[in-house]
């Protein structure tokens, strides 16, 4: 009776305030902030509704705890927040008033306006504070049950009333399904409620896991995959390829390096779940390519080339098997090699890389050069000796790759081309040519090096001096025609009259003498010739008849 009569009594109050508010503006406004609670007795950890009234423009209020003497003096504790209401004259809100809070029968609450500050003295209201009572679960026994088990949980608290969340009303409480639980608790002298803590208790209850890869499931031979599943705390992983047992290790992650079915299957101490398999399938093997070892006298580049591969799906690696970029081609030129070197070769296909087969490159030392001889010239029908000379001071001299270190190996000659040689396999063959030859020795050393010259043997034929021509126009023997002439390139030609005036003269008779000079037809006669060939070494002479 007592508790309405002054909630009728703080009703009227709040009224009034606000009727006040009517009346400003015939007087001089004096600004105000009243606070008002309906029931002034609560306990810790409850929630008090806190009304107020005011004339104070303001955006946010807030509700500020006194100390247990009822002083705002000391940094008040805010326990509440109004925002966004500028404007308003009054209103409440509800707060909860701390757990913690001491019991005392001199708290004041008040409400303040923040947004601009403004406090209208200490006008708070008083209140009791009523102590509550403690309360937490403890669980006697694993959270995680499996079927057919139970966990007992107790209540920690001095007090003797216990509302359990599933009904129960004892302290302890035996629990055999999943689920959260808590106690609501209450103090029989200030009849002060709290609820504990909430307590989740899980059913051991699995579900089939998922495997997921890292890495395409077709596997390249002698590549793997990795599969793993979701790490979950307390469980047992064991994986399997086509029904066996795969791995030794009880791990969420397996890498398989075979083709097959995977499962993974995990356990607890009362369930387990097997995953759906999974496929891994073994792509097509490719074949390693084939690539011989080269060798080459003294450093320099060398050619490797590989088979039995696509072209451009090779891989060539330089000896520490780093692949070499760009070099995909079946052929690879090296670098400059001054040692034995090993390269590595494989065959790509499919994304997959065959077996890398070796690429040797042996380094010699270079070879001591050959010497075939000086040019040459026999005349037609006679022969002459070639003579390919190793080890010489003219070979050594006329070659630049000369090597000082002399060597006492095996030769084999080859001398190309074979024409009108009497033996192309020796040192010293005999050549007979019916024309200008160049022959190529090449000399073969039995550790696989090799040396070259060339030298060219040159046929010069006689003359064929015809002692006169009738320049007459009919189309025959109209020009003075000497055979064999273009086996002389560099024959001087010249032609003189009877006085000794020279009348005709070339450097290589590519155009025949037709009997003029400058132009003019010359009359018929005799006139006299001197042909010079081979650097004036031969000599030809004699008269010549123009008959017209």
């Amino acid at each position: 009776m007592n508790m309405r009569y002054n909630s009728i009594i703080l009703s009227i109050i709040f009224i009034l305030s606000l009727s006040m508010l009517s009346a400003e503006g015939k007087e001089k406004r004096k600004d105000f902030l009243n606070t008002f609670v309906d029931n002034s007795a609560i306990c810790a950890g409850s929630e008090i509704e806190v009304k107020f009234s005011t004339n104070f423009l303001s955006a946010e209020f807030s509700v500020q705890l006194s100390d247990a003497n009822g002083s705002f003096a000391k940094t008040p504790q805010t326990i509440g927040r109004l925002t966004g209401v500028y404007g308003r004259t009054g209103g409440g809100l509800k707060v909860l008033l701390p757990l913690q809070t001491a019991a005392s029968n001199k708290y004041r609450i008040r409400v303040i306006a923040t947004a601009p500050y403004f406090e209208d003295g200490d006008n708070g209201a008083d209140i009791i504070v009523k102590p509550a009572p403690t309360v937490s679960v403890e669980v006697l026994g694993s959270t995680t049950i499996c079927e057919g088990e139970i966990v007992r949980l107790r209540a920690v608290t001095s007090t003797t009333d216990f509302k359990w969340s599933d009904g129960q009303t004892s302290q302890i409480i035996t629990v055999a399904k999943a689920g959260v639980y808590s106690v609501k608790v209450q103090d029989k002298q200030t009849l002060c409620e709290v609820t504990s803590n909430a307590v989740e208790i899980v059913a051991n209850e699995i579900k089939a896991p998922k495997i997921e890869h890292t890495g395409s499931l077709a596997l390249c031979e002698g590549s793997y995959v990795e599969l793993n599943t979701a790490f979950i705390e307390g469980v047992t992983y064991e994986w399997q390829r086509n029904g066996k047992k795969a791995g030794t290790v009880n791990s969420r992650a397996l890498l398989a390096f075979e083709p097959g079915e995977y499962t993974v299957t995990i356990s607890t101490k009362c369930a387990k779940a097997t995953s759906p398999p999974i496929l891994v399938s073994l792509k097509a093997k490719i074949p390693p390519p084939i690539c011989p070892s080269v060798s080459r006298c003294g450093e320099g580049q060398v050619v490797l080339k590989a088979s039995g591969g696509k072209e451009g799906k090779y891989q060539w690696y330089n000896a520490n098997f780093n692949p070499i970029r760009g070099a995909n081609a079946s052929t690879y030129i090296t670098e400059e090699i001054r040692t034995n070197t090993t390269y590595y070769v494989a065959n790509e296909e499919f994304g997959c890389v065959s077996e890398k087969i070796q690429a040797n490159v042996f380094i010699k030392p270079p070879a001591t050069p050959v010497y075939a001889g000086a040019d040459v010239a026999v005349s037609l029908g006679e022969s002459v000796q070639l003579n390919a000379l190793m080890n010489t001071p003219v070979a050594i001299t006329t070659n630049f790759e000369a090597n000082p270190n002399r060597r006492n190996a095996s030769l084999r000659y080859e001398w190309s081309p074979s024409t009108y040689l009497d033996n192309a396999n020796i040192p010293n063959p005999i050549a007979t040519p019916l024309e200008d030859m160049t022959y190529t020795v090449r000399v073969l050393i039995d550790d696989g090096c090799e040396v070259m010259d060339k030298v060219k043997v040159s046929v010069r034929r006689d003359l064929r001096i015809p002692n006169g021509f009738t320049p007459n126009g009919d189309g025959v023997n109209d020009t003075w025609e000497i055979g064999n002439i273009v086996y002389q390139p560099d024959a001087i030609v010249e032609i003189f009259d009877r006085w000794g005036t020279k009348i005709f003269h070339s450097e290589g008779y590519t155009n025949a003498w037709d009997g003029t000079l400058n132009g003019q037809i010359l009359p018929t006669h005799t006139y006299f010739y001197v042909i010079t060939a081979d650097n004036g070494k031969q000599r030809w002479k004699g008269a010549i008849n123009l008959i017209r």
